[in-house]
């Protein structure tokens, strides 16, 4: 996944300053680690960063920031756990308690 050298700011989309900054930075993390992740959950981390991007989402800036979060941890140990074991689901993104302990 080729992320932007600086984070887009959209009218549409537009997250507040610290929120995109924070998302942006766990997604650098991630392609960063990406490299360091079997094959498999390389692809799965690939295909969760693009729905985390998925502008059409009506998913908060919030959520896909805990998400980013959690899926930097995750990839910052080499081992994807749930939800990120699985592809993203179609449609929105749920909210991220329960993976959250």
């Amino acid at each position: 996944v080729q992320l932007p050298s600086s984070p887009p700011h959209s009218r549409s989309h537009s997250p507040s300053d610290d929120s995109s900054a924070a998302f942006y930075s766990h997604l650098y993390a991630i392609e960063r680690q990406c490299a360091q992740l079997n094959k498999t959950d390389r692809v799965r981390a690939e295909s969760w960063i693009k729905k985390l991007l998925d502008a059409k989402l009506s998913t908060s800036w919030k959520i896909r920031t805990q998400y980013a979060e959690l899926l930097s941890h995750y990839s910052q140990r080499r081992s994807l756990k749930s939800p990120f074991d699985k592809r993203p689901p179609q449609g929105d993104l749920p909210a991220i308690s329960p993976y959250i302990s």
